[in-house]
């Protein structure tokens, strides 16, 4: 069967919700929430304003959970930051939190819940540290947001995922990759192991240039919903002016059999492409560039320093003993009183900072990263 690709237009987020229920109307799954516990698991980059388009615009997500509350569901909007250690932060910057509370659904910060290992059989990938809270929930929808990348030069709804796995465990996999093909098995390793139900793209105001992160916001007035994600990024792909078989998400998940990126195995439904298309600026550095090497040795020192950037540590004075963060750490790195049985058995998933009732654990940084982490930490605070 082809797989199916819902497009509606839409102005701005005054218009959202019925844009929404429209796409889903389409796809035959608006009418599905009855008594269901719902995960929306949104971008939530670094916790940019919602202006800056980093983020699932908040009105998008208010949208969502309002629909499926007239539905008769139960909600939980949930992530885990790339700015490791400061998700409760992002998610008030990007104004998620807000919208949350305001429409009473449950607000998830996966560094918060219990950290799981899960063992699977990737290309890439053996095993992930992940959210137990994950595997509770009869439906998953992924919210991704449309915008430019500037490893793949484009990030949806695969790569949507990478924000399952708990605090610093994200540049683990960046470090276990040696080039970007590998990098692409490992997301999609990710999207097997984790199977979403749908995906609902918000692509109102997107973000072209130097993305994820470092571009500008870019109006593409469109809304899209999809169960194939492959076909729902070759889609958004095809609205913003990139070949789809440029991206490597789409052409690993599509011969891993994820989902369709050939376009005569796609069915569009609602408006028309052609009637929606617009030009995005992709980033100054392509994918296709570093794969001369360069570009891919940046990216893993990058991440390597990503992955040291915090670590925990134990204030004795405050600790009461009471063996929360021992009986939590996914690495069985800590005893009760704070005292590492094997400090390098730390993932740095930060559960322990994110948990401790007494908050007796804080972070800290390398010497030669502590300039970057005090202006983090002066964003959010």
């Amino acid at each position: 069967m082809n797989s199916k690709v819902a497009l509606v237009k839409c102005s701005d987020y005054s218009n959202v919700k019925e844009s929404i229920r429209g796409v889903l109307n389409l796809i035959n799954k608006l009418n599905i929430f009855k008594d269901k516990k719902v995960l929306l698991k949104v971008n939530l980059g670094n916790g940019g304003l919602p202006n800056e388009a980093i983020n699932t615009h908040p009105e998008f997500v208010r949208a969502v959970i309002q629909i499926i509350h007239e539905g008769g569901g139960l909600v939980s909007v949930g992530d885990s930051s790339n700015v490791y250690g400061f998700t409760d932060e992002a998610f008030k910057l990007s104004g998620i939190d807000k919208v949350v509370f305001e429409e009473g659904a449950t607000l998830l910060n996966f560094d918060k819940c219990k950290i799981i290992k899960k063992n699977i059989n990737g290309n890439i990938l053996d095993f992930l540290y992940l959210p137990e809270d994950l595997f509770h929930f009869d439906i998953r929808i992924s919210l991704p947001k449309l915008k430019t990348h500037d490893m793949f030069l484009f990030t949806g709804a695969i790569k949507n995922q990478m924000g399952l796995n708990a605090g610093a465990t994200k540049p683990l996999i960046h470090k276990k990759t040696s080039n970007l093909l590998e990098m692409a098995n490992a997301l999609v390793d990710i999207n097997f192991a984790v199977r979403f139900d749908f995906a609902i793209m918000d692509g109102i105001l997107g973000m072209d240039g130097n993305g994820p992160s470092a571009g500008n916001g870019k109006w593409a007035f469109f809304v899209a919903a999809s169960e194939d994600i492959v076909a729902l990024d070759t889609i958004c792909c095809d609205l913003i002016g990139i070949h789809p078989n440029k991206v490597l998400t789409n052409r690993v998940g599509a011969e891993r059999g994820l989902g369709n990126l050939d376009r005569s195995y796609i069915d569009v439904l609602g408006d028309k492409v052609i009637d929606l298309k617009t030009n995005f600026n992709l980033p100054h550095v392509q994918s296709d560039v570093t794969f001369l090497g360069i570009g891919r040795l940046f990216d893993k020192i990058k991440y390597h320093l990503k992955s040291r950037f915090v670590s925990p540590v134990v204030n004795k004075d405050k600790c009461i003993k009471c063996g929360v963060c021992e009986a939590e750490c996914p690495g069985n790195a800590i005893l009760r009183g704070g005292i590492y049985s094997d400090k390098s058995n730390c993932i740095r998933c930060l559960h322990c900072y994110e948990t401790c009732p007494q908050k007796a654990i804080s972070l800290k940084s390398p010497f030669y990263l502590k300039p970057i982490f005090n202006k983090v930490r002066k964003k959010y605070h």
